[in-house]
């Protein structure tokens, strides 16, 4: 019995030693997390800044400089000017120049626009600058966003009284050349006679 005992005892004992060398020989010891000072954690020289560049946004537009120098109780240009006969090949998007004046705060006020037009679509393009007298027209339009094109137009108004001659397409009454260009460049050039359309309600 007494044998038996320390067998029981000495096989206890061995166990518990081959325990203890497996922990202390072959288990890995965790990993020691170095500890920051929370003063380190919160100094602002340590925060990483990173600029982004925001592109500023387009410029706009230049407002229109539209000068209408004549005496409106003498003459009234108002009304859609369109090329008379045939379009030139290179014009034929050219639908009519509008040019549409008032009198307001005692000065002669007003826009000045190019319209065009194709199969799928119909634009207006402001002019940037324009002259209207009694006897010359002058116009250049804001170069469209869609296709690049911008249009300029120096002419001469061929009567005086224009109302004896409204939406009569066989008499024109301005006349001058009609100029295209493309960035810049100049694609297309015309010599060209209109007739006055009057647009009732615009």
């Amino acid at each position: 019995m007494t044998r038996l005992i320390l067998r029981l005892m000495v096989a206890l004992l061995a166990f518990g030693f081959g325990v203890a060398l497996e922990r202390f020989f072959i288990s890995p010891k965790p990993a020691e997390v170095p500890k920051v000072p929370s003063a380190e954690r919160c100094d602002p020289s340590r925060i990483e800044v990173r600029t982004i560049f925001v592109p500023p946004p387009p410029a706009p537009p230049p407002p229109p400089h539209v000068i209408f120098d004549y005496d409106p109780a003498k003459f009234d240009p108002y009304g859609a000017y369109r090329i008379a006969g045939k379009r030139p090949k290179d014009f034929a998007e050219f639908s009519y120049l509008m040019i549409s004046p008032f009198v307001g705060d005692g000065e002669l006020l007003g826009d000045v626009a190019i319209h065009t037009e194709t199969e799928t679509t119909e634009g207006s393009k402001p002019a940037t600058f324009a002259l209207v007298t009694q006897r010359r027209v002058v116009v250049v339009s804001r170069q469209s966003s869609n296709d690049g094109f911008e249009y300029r137009f120096d002419g001469e108004f061929l009567y005086k009284n224009l109302s004896a001659f409204t939406n009569n397409e066989n008499k024109p009454v301005l006349r001058g050349t009609l100029t295209k260009t493309k960035n810049g460049q100049k694609v297309a050039e015309a010599v060209v006679s209109l007739w006055l359309e009057e647009l009732h309600g615009c």
